[in-house]
């Protein structure tokens, strides 16, 4: 598994497979924003964000943060975005019955 953080490195993985013949279903973008109500909100949004990034290494399947917005207090976030890939599985079928908790 590996992590890319920033802009460039996804944005270039991004630009890769743009005119290419990749079966888009072994991509997903998922995002994760924090609601309203200060640091209950944005504490949750990180444990979510842990549990898929959790979900991923298990799973063998990349990350490239897309976005990254921290919360109020260290460890928290107010708003990720991220994208997972795999050439092994279907991510977007594992993630596309996901509606939230």
């Amino acid at each position: 598994m590996s992590f890319v953080d920033g802009g460039s490195g996804a944005l270039s993985f991004l630009q890769k497979f743009k005119d290419s013949n990749v079966d888009q279903d072994h991509m997903c973008i998922l995002h994760i924003r924090a609601g309203l109500g200060g640091l209950e909100p944005q504490n949750f949004a990180s444990m979510l964000h842990t549990a898929y990034e959790k979900w991923a290494i298990s799973n063998h399947v990349s990350v490239f943060v897309l976005k990254h917005v921290p919360g109020e207090v260290y460890d928290t976030i107010q708003e990720v975005r991220v994208l997972l890939h795999s050439s092994k599985i279907d991510v977007y079928k594992k993630l596309c019955t996901e509606t939230g908790v």
